[in-house]
């Protein structure tokens, strides 16, 4: 279970002893993907350093429209943002 934490503006937080790391969510939306297509990108996305990468169907509803996320640290963001634009179909 992971927990995250966030601050209100002009509240003072004690000390909370907690590790933690900066990461960068990338999203994008996938429109008449092919599963395979999808695996290779996500292979390659773990491969290069990604800590999580999921895809999901934010509307069953519609046949195409897949919605990829990945984790990734911020010093891969751009390179890991330019493999999806390339491998996939976003």
């Amino acid at each position: 279970m992971r927990a995250w934490l966030g601050r209100r503006p002009g509240v003072a937080e004690p000390g909370l002893g907690v590790e933690h790391d900066a990461v960068v969510l990338l999203e994008c939306n996938l429109d008449n993907t092919t599963g395979e297509t999808l695996g290779y990108a996500m292979e390659r996305l773990y491969r290069r350093g990604a800590r999580r990468v999921v895809h999901t169907d934010p509307d069953e509803k519609e046949p195409a429209g897949e919605q990829a996320v990945g984790v990734v640290q911020p010093d891969l963001s751009a390179d890991l943002a330019h493999l999806l634009l390339r491998e996939t179909t976003t």
